[in-house]
């Protein structure tokens, strides 16, 4: 019997979605080194799965599926055993990219507590009216789910590089997940991610547009490497070869109205699960602020800041939208202005932030647990305070 929610599922059920998974990427799973390494002895002394190095990277591959996947399909998910795993070594190097950065995604989405398989998800096909109170959110498409359930625009979306949508009540936001390295980006079949998301919030979730700041056009990036922020910040991204020429820039925010960059680590996976939570942004700010100093939408949208407060702007950078920190840093701030604005951030955001603060700008670093700590707390009394309130 394989338990629910332990490292030996998820791995597996990740396995089996993906097709494989990359062995490096097992830091990504919240469990001790030790135990990881029983659990796949475990399973390769099982003939489950094996390790093979393909393209020089080492691999984790399931072992003749077909004849084992009734030994522990049946404990992963139901369907599970209706997928086909990657068992083959010769594939591109394009694919096992792919397949490596969808695994993570996956493994990211169920750390973070967001639902990933057909089981606890609806289906993707069907495009029913989900309710913002359904159990089954958050939840998680892929993009072959996504592209199988919607008519894209820009050929089904070829050449897209997202990974899939994130649906929770705190917002739709299509992935990406860049892995250790920039991302090639392609136009205008990127604009076909922008398109699923936008169809399916008009199909699928009416409720979203109540909350349009954070539905319609919004995605998150995953990177083991907070120094791509600089890229994109200063517009040094360029579009794949063949899609746009050096003087021809990729822009961030002409795709998406909001970018979250999250590092592909288990802060990632609280601000992940943070982010699926209704008004979540309100009160991360509201950490810092109170409600009479937060930003009016007229200056939010001029200079990208969350609060006024004492003459000083501020932008709280620890939601890691990297399009709202571009705006707020490419400002010409005058010598009799200098410590008017600041960018509240994370202790593992300071570094690159600072970078790109322009001088007479200020960048406050905080401890990560301490906020996230605090975030959970408010957010918690808070909903039992409402809850109490309606009975």
């Amino acid at each position: 019997m394989i338990e629910y929610g332990t490292f030996k599922h998820k791995l597996l059920s990740t396995m089996v979605i993906a097709g494989e998974y990359p062995y490096k990427s097992l830091d990504l799973m919240m469990e001790s080194p030790i135990r990881k390494r029983e659990v796949i002895n475990q399973l390769k002394d099982k003939g489950y799965i094996d390790i093979k190095t393909v393209s020089g990277i080492k691999r984790i591959r399931f072992k003749m599926f077909d004849k084992k996947k009734n030994e522990y399909c049946q404990d992963l998910f139901k369907g599970a055993e209706l997928y086909k795993p990657n068992e083959k070594v010769r594939v591109s190097a394009r694919k096992l990219e792919r397949i490596d950065r969808i695994a993570e995604v996956l493994i990211m989405m169920m750390e973070a507590g967001i639902n990933v398989t057909d089981e606890e998800k609806p289906e993707i096909s069907n495009m029913e009216v989900i309710e913002e109170t359904d159990e089954r959110i958050p939840y998680f498409i892929t993009s072959l789910e996504a592209r199988a359930a919607i008519e894209i625009k820009e050929d089904k979306g070829k050449g897209s590089r997202f990974h899939g949508t994130m649906v929770s009540s705190g917002g739709l936001y299509n992935i990406y997940n860049m892995g250790d390295s920039m991302m090639e980006w392609v136009r205008p079949s990127e604009y076909t991610a922008v398109d699923f998301n936008l169809q399916y919030q008009m199909h699928v979730l009416p409720w979203g547009k109540l909350y349009k700041e954070w539905y319609g056009k919004s995605a998150i990036i995953f990177s083991r490497s907070m120094e791509y922020v600089v890229d994109f910040v200063k517009g040094n991204v360029t579009p794949r070869h063949g899609h746009g020429t050096s003087k021809n820039l990729v822009n961030i925010n002409n795709y998406y109205d909001h970018t979250f960059y999250l590092p592909l680590s288990y802060q990632g996976q609280v601000m992940l699960n943070m982010m699926a939570l209704k008004n979540w942004h309100y009160y991360l700010v509201g950490l810092f602020y109170k409600k009479e100093d937060l930003a009016s939408k007229e200056v939010k949208m001029s200079i990208a800041c969350d609060a006024t407060q004492d003459g000083c702007y501020s932008l709280v950078f620890m939601d890691g939208d990297i399009g709202r920190l571009k705006k707020f840093v490419n400002q010409d701030i005058m010598p009799e202005n200098y410590g008017q604005y600041k960018i509240l951030c994370y202790d593992f955001q300071e570094e690159v932030v600072k970078k790109l603060a322009p001088k007479g700008m200020d960048v406050i670093a905080f401890d990560f647990e301490k906020i996230t700590n605090g975030f959970y707390d408010v957010y918690e009394q808070f909903n039992a305070e409402t809850e109490d309130s309606q009975k």
